[in-house]
């Protein structure tokens, strides 16, 4: 049965957007219409209002691959870019960060709206991906539904602002699905090829990518050909080879210098393995759903998995485990780091697509009046979300502080640093051009307990870790003083050993050369 015929057995007979060709392309107009201009709003202010240390951090890479490219720039400043830039550790490949460190070369300067201009068009086009997906598994109603959850979602928002891989990542992903989805119709060798390639690509650009895409892709392709035909398949071994050799070389091979598959493994997955056996976990993880898109929201997304037609239901089905699964593969990240979660508002948004097709259904059935009263409650409801988003971007003003970062390093004397700043020293790296080596926070030495790495907080045994970690600095900076106070250990060695060579309601600064009566 082809996905036109399932798609026929499956809708309503009443269609409300389609009733109009004029009202279908006004809602689908201001749709894209509102979702990039409200992103666009207050484009040029510091990307503070969102991990701010994860886009900084990608700040700082694509300068240092900027003026590493830019063959006129002052010797001594491209070394510092290139240097600053490169004291992070490699996560995934820089693939957002060298279009936008090329972008920066074409245009003829260092401007970071430039990445936030990027992450917003990948969304959009994603957005796109989805309509088509949502379109096809349900009806043009379905998709409308998931295309303005999609949009206008606060957390959806927020992230696609973002100098982050998600974006692209979420944007490929859907690319993905929609030839899955083609492939799963039509069993070409085309769609089979593009499957492959563009799955391949979005877990490059990040590789828990592979959990939604994995088994998104192996549950449509039991579903669709069973085991066996499976196996005997030539176009499913192209797929699924291309899939895994278009990223494999890069996180098998190409980590040198920094975490190793298995580095990272140890560290986030088996290191914290014991949360998974704790009810209090999943609660948690629950609770920051609820904060990130509301539980009454994903619940009955949940619901609506069931009223997919079979080839989509497993589209769907395949992503929610994959997401799942991503979860319990970094339980400590996942609850810490929203943008781990990104992914699920695509998940929601096409899981809604049924629900929302079977409630236009029920509209368009109605008189003229009525449902010219639903579209001015809907919109309405748009409305709020999108004023209050677009106020508090009009709100926020980070140009002062970026300017605070820049005079605080001008104060610092010359000298190696570590520390504790604001967001693991990166506004002073980026905005100061000041390398200060992160000393953890306490939150992260919390999670260090639980795998053995070092002792509790308030442990005397931090005094010779101390001392190892601050070997060949000269100065202790602390500009979030509420951190110091959670490391009573690390408070009073700083405070009782070391002499204070700058203090004031901004910043403490510890000369690590000079400690107190020549202890």
């Amino acid at each position: 049965m082809s996905i036109t015929e399932t798609t026929r057995n499956y809708n309503p007979t009443h269609r409300f957007f389609t009733q109009s060709k004029i009202l279908y392309r006004a809602v689908l107009l201001f749709l894209f219409g509102i979702g990039l201009g409200l992103r666009l709003v207050d484009i040029t202010d510091a990307p503070l209002d969102f991990h701010p240390w994860r886009q900084l951090r990608a700040a700082s890479i694509a300068r240092g691959i900027y003026y590493a490219a830019l063959p006129d720039a002052d010797p001594e400043t491209r070394q510092a870019a290139i240097s600053l830039g490169s004291q992070f550790e490699t996560l995934e490949p820089k693939v957002f960060e060298t279009i936008v460190a090329y972008t920066y070369k074409l245009v003829g300067g260092e401007h970071l709206w430039i990445a936030r201009l990027y992450a917003i068009l990948f969304w959009i086009i994603g957005g796109l991906a989805l309509f088509l997906i949502a379109r096809r598994a349900t009806s043009d109603d379905g998709a409308i539904v998931s295309l303005a959850f999609y949009l206008f979602v606060p957390f959806g928002f927020s992230g696609s602002r973002a100098f982050l891989p998600e974006p692209l990542m979420i944007m490929f992903i859907l690319l993905a699905v929609y030839a899955f989805q083609r492939w799963a119709d039509e069993n070409t060798w085309k769609w089979a090829l593009l499957s492959g390639i563009l799955a391949g690509i979005a877990i490059y650009i990040k590789v828990f990518a592979v959990y939604p895409l994995a088994t998104a892709a192996v549950l449509v392709v039991l579903l669709n050909w069973g085991f066996k035909p499976a196996v005997k398949d030539p176009k499913v071994w192209a797929a699924a080879g291309i899939m895994f050799l278009i990223p494999a070389p890069y996180y098998l091979f190409g980590l040198s210098g920094t975490y190793s598959p298995g580095e990272y493994l140890s560290s986030w997955t088996l290191g914290h393995i014991q949360l998974l056996l704790q009810p209090g976990f999943y609660v948690r993880w629950m609770t920051v759903l609820h904060d990130l898109v509301n539980l009454t929201v994903l619940l009955p997304s949940l619901m609506g998995v069931c009223l997919l037609p079979p080839k989509s239901r497993a589209l769907s089905l395949g992503m929610w485990i994959g997401f799942l699964l991503l979860g319990m593969s970094v339980p400590s990240l996942i609850l810490s780091h929203t943008y781990y979660s990104l992914v699920v508002v695509p998940i929601i948004a096409f899981s809604l697509a049924p629900l929302g097709d079977l409630l236009l259904s029920r509209i368009a059935a109605l008189s003229r009046s009525w449902q010219a009263f639903f579209l001015g409650v809907a919109l309405l409801s748009m409305a709020y979300p999108i004023v209050r988003e677009r106020n508090s971007l009009a709100a926020r003003d980070y140009r002062l502080e970026v300017r605070g970062w820049e005079q605080l390093a001008e104060e610092l004397p010359p000298g190696k640093l570590i520390g504790i700043t604001h967001d693991y020293n990166t506004r002073l790296n980026y905005y100061g051009w000041r390398a200060v080596a992160p000393w953890p926070n306490a939150s992260d030495i919390e999670m260090d307990v639980l795998t053995g790495e070092v002792p509790i907080l308030d442990n005397p045994d931090w005094l010779p870790i101390f001392e190892r970690k601050t070997q060949g600095y000269d100065y202790f900076i602390v500009t979030v003083f509420k951190e110091l106070d959670a490391q009573p250990i690390l408070r009073s060695i700083l405070y009782d050993t070391y002499e204070i060579t700058a203090e004031d309601g901004r910043y403490i600064l510890f000369d690590l050369n000079a400690p107190k009566n020549g202890s």
